[in-house]
């Protein structure tokens, strides 16, 4: 990979990549923080763990990269970036599983995200990113799935509403159920207050300007949908979706 390449799509100074094998219950994780300007090394690690402390490796990468860039973090950010919203691997591993198939965005692989993060949720019940998941995957299945609206947003709602209830100060769902009431429910001021508290909780979630640029340019604000796109772009430049 080239990191300079990558860095100058992104519009950054630093990139990390990584590489992760598993074996049996074991994990081997190599990660490398490169400078883009010269290609050097700013920090490197090579990790070999249990599969089970999947969830302190994250924390300890991300402590680490913010210490060898100097970062000086909010409590808040701290707290975002180290936050576990599961301590149960096989139901991440599930989650993970459905958020790799719904990003294909064909109506079979949404159903299998659906039945992926319904297996999360069996699991670990109160997995509030898993039922922001699960609402993400029947709002899509309705929007591309050709699927009757009525039998799939009320469910998406639902999904996202009960992933509120388990955490309100999780962006994403507060985003994915503005979006939602924005595409069912027609009642502008409520969607948008929705997408406003998901953008005060985590104002760097491409997905929400994105979704924000939608209710505002349908409802006449084009500067501000346009701006908002364009937010939305310089975040996650290599977004589909976005572009």
């Amino acid at each position: 990979m080239d990191a300079q390449a990558v860095a100058k799509e992104l519009k950054v100074r630093a990139v990390l990549t990584g590489r992760v094998t598993q074996r049996a219950d074991g994990l081997s994780i190599s990660v490398e923080l490169i400078n883009a300007q010269d290609n050097s090394q700013i920090w490197g690690q090579q990790y070999n763990r249990k599969l089970t402390d999947v969830f302190a490796i994250q924390e300890e990468i991300a402590k680490e990269i913010s210490e060898k860039l100097r970062l000086r973090l909010t409590g808040e950010e701290k707290k975002r970036v180290t936050k576990r919203y599961t301590d149960n691997t096989e139901a991440y591993q599930l989650y993970l599983k459905g958020r790799y198939h719904l990003a294909k965005l064909t109506p079979p692989e949404i159903q299998t995200s659906i039945s992926y993060f319904q297996q999360a949720l069996d699991i670990d019940p109160s997995y509030a990113l898993a039922y922001v998941g699960l609402a993400d995957g029947y709002r899509s299945f309705a929007l591309v799935g050709d699927m009757p609206p009525g039998d799939f947003f009320p469910k998406a709602k639902a999904a996202a509403q009960k992933a509120i209830e388990i955490d309100d100060t999780l962006a994403e769902a507060h985003a994915e159920l503005g979006f939602t009431i924005f595409w069912y429910d027609w009642d502008w001021n409520a969607a948008e207050n929705q997408l406003k508290r998901a953008l005060a909780l985590n104002p760097n979630n491409a997905d929400t300007h994105l979704f924000y640029a939608h209710l505002l340019s349908n409802t006449g604000r084009h500067a501000e949908g346009l701006a908002e796109v364009k937010r939305a772009r310089e975040l996650d430049p290599l977004d589909l979706r976005i572009n």
